[in-house]
């Protein structure tokens, strides 16, 4: 959804071009709106990828609100799910994943967080729907999965199951928190004498 989108134009921008986002990106009213700190932000994302040499995915065609397929999405119009390219693609990185990973003798984690479009509308819920099982394929392959909460815990019990991943979270945003060396603002334990204190 808006991460991804985010991702895209600023992708597009470091290589020199643009890409249009639709309304997201004019239209502060709705909340598909993404402010162009956000693209900022985006853009040392996708430079730390490259400097890490992380293969970022990013969707090349979307489900329009109209319910089109398009690779482009017009001023005027919001992308609303990624499209069927998309989802091969996707698919086929995480398939490549499991053959590359799934036989070291170290565990491989995979970190699932949000979902690919208003899944809440079953016109736009295919990207999400086709992904879920895929947490399952990598889980039986030996890779650790953990999902987080919100959006990503509600899509993972409705198109498959909690026993499919290793763990999912049950708060939104915890997954990404829980990656940082940030406190979980509502979670400090504190060690004293071998007793846990939950502030």
């Amino acid at each position: 959804g808006s991460l991804a989108m985010a991702l895209k134009k600023a992708s597009a921008q470091l290589d020199g071009g643009d890409f249009s986002i639709g309304r997201a990106e004019s239209d502060s009213s709705i909340k598909a709106f993404i402010d162009m700190k956000r693209v900022k932000q985006a853009k040392r994302i996708v430079k730390l990828c490259h400097s890490m040499h992380v293969d970022l995915v990013l969707p090349s065609d979307f489900i329009l609100e109209t319910g089109e397929v398009a690779e482009t999405i017009p001023q005027d119009k919001l992308q609303m799910d990624i499209g069927p390219k998309s989802q091969k693609a996707i698919a086929g990185k995480i398939r490549e994943y499991i053959r590359q990973y799934s036989s070291l003798d170290t565990k491989s984690v995979v970190f699932y967080n949000g979902v690919f479009g208003k899944f809440e509308d079953d016109r736009f819920a295919e990207g999400t729907k086709s992904f879920i099982p895929l947490l399952k394929e990598m889980t039986k392959a030996g890779i650790l999965t953990y999902v987080g909460g919100g959006e990503g815990r509600l899509a993972l019990v409705k198109y498959g199951s909690l026993e499919d991943v290793t763990h999912a979270f049950t708060c939104g945003g915890t997954i990404l928190k829980s990656l940082t060396d940030y406190h979980i603002s509502y979670l400090k334990a504190m060690y004293i004498q071998n007793t846990v204190i939950l502030k």
